[in-house]
C-alpha cells in the first residue's frame, strides 16, 4: 500500500518541488494551490505510520512541498515527525529544508525540531532510536 501511494504522490507531485511544471490534480491541467494543499494533506493523512515504511527522501520532499504551500502546521509536524524516526537514514543536505520566508537560506526551525524531537526520544528511551541511530545522527550534525 506504502509503494503504491508513493507512486502515486510522485507522479501528482512531479515537477513541483523545482517548478519544472505544472501539477496536475483531478485531471486538470493546472491546480490551484488550494487543491495542491489538499493533495498533499491527504498524502501525508495516507502514509503507515510504522518506521522505514516510507523512504525518507520522500517525506522530506512531501515536507519541503508542504512548507512551500504552507499546508497546515499538523500536516508539517506530522512529517517532521516521520523524517524524526528514521533521521540516521538522511544526510544533511536532506534535512536543510529551505526557507521560504526570505529571511534565512534554510528553515532552522524545522530542522532545531526534529532534531530536539529525536533527542528527546533518544534520551526517554523510547525504542524509536538505538545507540548507533544516535551516533549516526551526530555524525549527520558534526
Amino acid at each position: 500500500m506504502s509503494r503504491a501511494l508513493v507512486f502515486y504522490a510522485q507522479q501528482s507531485l512531479n515537477g513541483f518541488a523545482n517548478n519544472k511544471g505544472p501539477l496536475c490534480v483531478y485531471g486538470s491541467a493546472v491546480a490551484t494551490d488550494y487543491d495542491k494543499r489538499i493533495l498533499v494533506e491527504s498524502i501525508v493523512g495516507l502514509l503507515p505510520r510504522e518506521k522505514d515504511t516510507v523512504p525518507i527522501h520522500f517525506l522530506i520532499g512531501l515536507l519541503r512541498i508542504s512548507c512551500l504551500l504552507d499546508t497546515t502546521l499538523a500536516c508539517r509536524l506530522d512529517l517532521e515527525g516521520r523524517i524524526t524516526i528514521q533521521l540516521h537514514t538522511a544526510t544533511l543536505d536532506d534535512i536543510l529544508i529551505p526557507s521560504f520566508d526570505g529571511e534565512t537560506s534554510f528553515d532552522v526551525d524545522i530542522v532545531h525540531r526534529i532534531v530536539s524531537t529525536f533527542l528527546e526520544e533518544y534520551n526517554n528511551g523510547h525504542n524509536i532510536t538505538s545507540g548507533m541511530e544516535a551516533l549516526v545522527v551526530a555524525t549527520i550534525l558534526c
